[in-house]
């Protein structure tokens, strides 16, 4: 099975509070972009978990070992649902950066439980994979799910929201990958946070409004995110510069996103923006998390 795993940004991302856990509790939209992932799945006779990962368009190594790699644990996770033994091969070519904020091991992870589900004839329906994924990873029942929603708890409870028209972003990359766990580490309450109309922001995306989009992009975790990784402050201040209507570092980063009014809009942007990040690609709006290729 060929299948595609898109890339997501978040559009806000508000830290409530530390959970007994460990995790935290968040409030946050997530949106996905077309940015995406190619994979192969075979499922053959025998046993065994074999991955390759192929990187692609200046993706910087190294990939993670097999036994840490979200692909491996989904597939695991999948050949125990099934009480089946067989080899599973994964082929991924990655351009979604490793640690890049934009949720790619993630998309990975649901790509592989969506494609094992089928193949394994597991029969699991959308809302039961969603729960094994999010054994995973926090973001892994979003990318299952994909489009447009707002996600609570610790990322894994999630409200579909309206499809929004075709909205157009600049993304831009760093080599260097961010931790999430060293941002959270680092995060601690604060009165200072700016308020946001989360309902003025869920209505503007829906009608695909990027000018009243734009200043409504909070993320909480940019103060440290910027404290670790200073330039990832300057990347929003030149997204801006550039010519984006706003500007945001998604999810623990470093990626930053710029928000244009159109295509072509973009497109002047990342020709600005170029040089001052190690990659830089217009995106659009996606529809699907997971997209079946053949």
């Amino acid at each position: 099975m060929r299948f595609r795993t898109n890339a997501k940004i978040n559009l806000f991302l508000r830290v409530l509070g530390d959970r007994p856990d460990g995790f935290h509790e968040i409030e946050t939209i997530l949106h996905n972009v077309d940015l995406g992932d190619e994979m192969e799945i075979l499922v053959e006779s025998g046993s065994g978990i074999e991955i390759e990962m192929i990187l692609k368009d200046g993706v910087p190594g190294p990939a993670p070992p097999q036994r840490a790699n979200l692909i491996y644990w989904a597939a695991e996770r999948m050949l125990e649902m099934s009480g089946t033994s067989a080899a599973i091969n994964v082929v991924t070519r990655k351009r979604i950066p490793m640690g890049g904020g934009l949720g790619g091991g993630s998309a990975n992870a649901a790509g592989t439980l969506v494609a094992l589900n089928e193949m394994l004839g597991v029969g699991l329906d959308v809302e039961d994979l969603g729960r094994l994924g999010a054994a995973i990873g926090s973001d892994v029942p979003f990318c299952i799910a994909g489009g447009t929603a707002l996600a609570t708890s610790r990322g894994e409870v999630l409200t579909a929201l309206p499809a929004p028209a075709r909205l157009w972003f600049v993304l831009g990359m760093s080599h260097d990958p961010v931790q999430t766990h060293e941002v959270y580490a680092r995060w601690r309450p604060s009165e200072e946070s700016p308020p946001v109309d989360r309902a003025r922001l869920t209505s503007a995306v829906g009608a695909g409004d990027p000018a009243e989009i734009a200043p409504l992009l909070i993320n909480d975790l940019e103060p440290y995110i910027f404290g670790l990784r200073p330039d990832v402050r300057s990347g929003t201040e030149r997204m801006v510069k550039a010519g984006a209507l706003g500007s945001l570092t998604s999810g623990s980063g470093p990626t930053v996103f710029g928000i244009a009014a159109d295509e072509a809009h973009a497109q002047a942007i990342a020709d600005q923006a170029r040089g001052v990040f190690d990659r830089c690609e217009v995106v659009g709006s996606r529809p699907e998390g997971v997209e079946r290729l053949d």
